[in-house]
């Protein structure tokens, strides 16, 4: 029988979402909204964009301007807040020497915030837009690893990336999770299970 644990490279490609994954504008989005738009008091769970429209306290463009603001303009978007322990294991990632690379719907001034917000914390990686309301798939293509916070751009990529990781945020922790997809609670666990992996 093979060991399939065997055949898998020391030298993997890992695409890691940047939003709730590497990063997190939770306390930028609750400043702003009630800055711009006097809203206040949504729950951290379920401020997402899907759930904040369909509940009535923003439409969607009003959404869309505050994640502009909170994602696009430079001097609130380096205020985003590290996600706990991503610095630590991105570098050990790193010195594993796998290929990391930021795969992201931010586009734009938003994509640039990003990037340079990664670049400030020392992280030598490579950086992709897909575009907003685009799916990650020719983006994964070659990928042995994909990790994101949004199921729904997970489900896509079943059969194409082997290893999909669902990173576990406030507001996905009742999300059920398919066959093909693991939820990893944070980098510590993500990280042994990327190890455990060859």
């Amino acid at each position: 029988m093979i060991n399939t644990k065997m055949m898998l490279p020391n030298n993997m490609k890992i695409g890691i979402d940047f939003d709730d994954v590497i990063a997190s504008t939770i306390h930028l989005k609750h400043w702003m909204a009630k800055e711009m738009f006097g809203v206040e008091g949504i729950p951290s769970h379920r401020f997402k964009e899907s759930m904040v429209v369909e509940e009535g306290l923003m439409t969607k463009k009003q959404y869309r301007e505050l994640m502009g603001k909170v994602c696009g303009e430079r001097e609130i978007g380096l205020q985003a807040s590290p996600v706990e322990e991503a610095d630590i294991y991105i570098n050990k990632l790193k010195n594993d020497n796998h290929h990391l690379v930021v795969i992201t719907s931010r586009e734009g001034p938003e994509f640039a915030v990003a990037r340079e917000w990664c670049e400030t914390k020392g992280y030598d990686m490579k950086y992709v837009s897909v575009g907003y309301g685009k799916d990650k798939k020719k983006a994964t293509e070659g990928f042995d690893i994909y990790v994101d916070d949004d199921i729904t751009k997970l489900l896509p990529l079943i059969g194409q990336v082997a290893n999909l990781f669902l990173f576990s945020r406030e507001h996905n922790i009742e999300v059920e999770i398919p066959a093909g997809v693991i939820r990893v609670n944070n980098w510590s666990e993500l990280y042994t299970k990327i190890k455990n992996l060859f």
